[in-house]
């Protein structure tokens, strides 16, 4: 479903710019493939042909959510050590008792995250988005032994590059200070790691405003994201710029044999896809 619609969509700007107003001096219409592993296909057409991409507008099929900026990823693997000692020793576990500090402190200072997706109008929208959760905690092997080695899985996300840095120098400078505190050893490790952008102007790039009228003049449902994690994520660091448009209603039951694909929703899509192309173009 998702996948076709994309397709679908790809195919019918071709024929729209084959047969409509010639307004372009340059358009190119990609069909890329692994996304969901590791934008290859995206890298590999930024590599072949980056200095000759102007604005680049990701399409996924179907109306409505115009997105913007690229949420980056920095995964904080946290590794806290000691020496194991039985139960009847007493005291703490120690690795656990770090484990359980860093926890409630992480969770102590969540930054603001990601919300109800707003819509409707343009203003107040902009700013940067920011994700600091725990998504991983692993200790001990033996019922009466208190672990040797425990790990914490850090998930840090933001939009802006500077705070993906700041937080997750934070981050790790508070696993250091708890392991210090307890008296364990700690090894911070980077896990996943993906850069952040953010587009110049925010909803006020002439993208985003030109993609926000064709939705509404077709009559589609408008969605506006300031975060984003697809092929766009590699324009960006290219240094061009651009925006996804998508609809995360356009089908369902990927891989299955119930899977579907709202038609009416790709064709409204694709009718705002060739707007937002006048709209650029004029």
């Amino acid at each position: 479903s998702q996948t076709t619609s994309s397709d679908a969509t790809g195919l019918g700007l071709i024929r729209f710019a084959a047969h409509g107003e010639r307004r372009f001096r340059r358009l190119t219409i990609a069909f890329v493939l692994g996304e969901e592993t590791g934008l290859t296909g995206v890298r590999a057409l930024v590599e072949d042909r980056g200095d000759r991409l102007g604005w680049v507008i990701d399409l996924m099929g179907g109306i409505g959510t115009i997105s913007w900026n690229a949420i980056g990823f920095d995964g904080v693997h946290v590794e806290f050590r000691t020496e194991p000692k039985h139960s009847l020793y007493g005291g703490v576990s120690e690795v656990s008792e770090a484990i359980a500090r860093f926890v409630t402190a992480v969770h102590a200072e969540v930054p603001p995250s990601v919300g109800p997706e707003p819509s409707g109008a343009l203003e107040g929208i902009s700013g940067p988005v920011t994700v600091r959760r725990i998504n991983q905690i692993n200790a001990g092997e033996v019922f009466n032994h208190s672990p040797q080695l425990g790990t914490v899985g850090v998930d840090v996300r933001s939009t802006d590059p500077q705070l993906l840095r700041e937080l997750g120098a934070a981050t790790r400078a508070l696993a250091e200070s708890i392991a210090a505190e307890v008296g364990v050893a700690v090894t911070c490790v980077d896990d996943v790691q993906q850069p952040a952008a953010l587009l110049p102007g925010g909803a006020d790039h002439p993208l985003v405003q030109a993609a926000a009228r064709a939705v509404r003049e077709v009559g589609g449902a408008l969605v506006l994201r300031p975060w984003s994690s697809s092929n766009i994520n590699v324009a960006y660091a290219a240094g061009l710029e651009g925006i996804v448009h998508d609809d995360p209603g356009r089908g369902g039951g990927r891989g299955t044999a119930d899977e579907w694909t709202d038609i009416s929703a790709v064709l409204s899509g694709f009718a705002a896809d060739c707007r937002l192309l006048q709209l650029v173009s004029a």
